[in-house]
Order: structure tokens, then C-alpha cells, then sequence
């Protein structure tokens, strides 16, 4: 199972002698730094040939791991971001409910493991998962490098035996959720028409 939630950056670190330093930093408030989390800028990368929506005005996408990524380009500092998983092998026929939980289950579990000093999350705390139809959704309250943020995840199937993983991650600020979910609600709920086409 693949986690795109911004603290995982954590489980790359183990790997972070594999890619360039300059590719892969992330600051988040003042001058504190994490090993990825900035989508790789690509100017030929095209979401939309992997059948992913395509990035708003303004925004910049690349891959990232087994994901791909999106955030504002007046945003430098990591502080929002949306990924879209490739679909997810769903082997133990999960409902989408349970497939979400075991997500948290397994975040919790690596969140205080192997974690470097001044980059452990704080706190990690989450509303009930949330259906609606086929969709579950969960929103995931962290303190990162002293920085409260929010990690929305939605996940559904696609298909009989695969899921896609939708994660939105913003800073815990008013100004910048203004600014930004409802771009992100859009993308979700434009990548859920698409995936659903390709069901028929």
C-alpha cells in the first residue's frame, strides 16, 4: 500500500542518498527542511495521458514515487499540495471504509519509527472516516516540524479488485483553505468522473 500523506517523506529519508538533494527538499515554515515533497517540475509531464485530471491554471504537477503530484505555483514552501495514487491493488477485497482505515492504522504505526530528530509529527489525530456512496474520506490533523497541518485522504475503487488514493495536504491556516480546498474538491471530484468513465 502506498501512502502520499506529507509526513511519508519520512519513509524515504531511509532511501535519500538515491536522489538529488537539490530534487528532493521540502521547508515548511521558517528554515527547517524534510527530504522531498515538492512535485519534480516537468514541463512535458501531462497527467491526463495516465488518465488523470490535468493540472488548474497556476498549478504544477510531475510524478512522485508511485503518485502524481499538483500544487500552486505561487506556493514554494510545500504548504499545499494534492496527490493522486496510480490504482492500488485492493488483493483483500477491502470496502473502501476498511481500506482507509488500515491506511491510518499503518501511518500511526511508521509515524514513531525511525524517525529522525526534528522531524517526528507531534501529534496525529483524525475525524471518523466519512462515506459518501463509494467514496471514504478522512481528514488527518498532524504537527510537522511545529507546524500544525491537514491531511485529507479519499479513497474509492476503481474496478472490481483496485482502489485510487486521493490526498489533499494544506497547512492549518484559514487563509490558505480558503484560497485552496475548493480548487482541490474539484479535482477530486473531476478525477472520480474520469476514473468512473473508464469503469463503464
Amino acid at each position: 500500500m502506498v501512502f502520499f500523506t506529507q509526513m511519508m517523506a519520512v519513509a524515504e529519508i531511509k532511501n535519500y542518498n538515491k536522489y538529488q538533494k537539490e530534487k528532493y527538499r521540502w521547508t515548511f515554515g521558517n528554515d527547517q527542511e524534510m527530504a522531498r515533497y515538492m512535485p519534480e517540475e516537468s514541463d512535458n509531464y501531462d497527467p491526463t495521458i495516465k488518465g488523470l485530471v490535468a493540472a488548474p491554471e497556476g498549478w504544477h504537477t510531475g510524478p512522485d514515487a508511485q503518485s502524481t503530484s499538483y500544487a500552486p505555483q505561487e506556493i514554494t514552501n510545500g504548504g499545499v499540495r494534492l496527490s493522486i495514487s496510480d490504482l492500488q491493488e485492493n488483493k483483500d477485497h477491502l470496502m473502501p471504509a476498511q481500506y482507509l482505515e488500515q491506511i491510518i492504522k499503518e501511518m500511526e504505526k511508521n509515524f514513531n519509527r525511525d524517525i529522525p530528530a526534528g522531524m517526528a509529527t507531534e501529534s496525529l489525530s483524525h475525524n471518523k472516516v466519512k462515506l459518501k456512496g463509494d467514496r471514504a474520506t478522512v481528514a488527518v490533523k498532524i504537527i510537522i516540524l511545529g507546524y500544525p497541518a491537514i491531511s485529507n485522504i479519499t479513497v474509492y475503487p476503481v474496478g472490481n479488485q483496485q482502489m485510487r488514493f486521493i490526498e489533499f495536504f494544506i497547512e492549518d491556516d484559514t487563509d490558505l483553505i480558503q484560497r485552496y480546498q475548493g480548487i482541490a474538491n474539484k479535482m477530486i471530484e473531476e478525477q472520480y468522473v474520469i476514473d468512473h468513465a473508464h469503469k463503464k
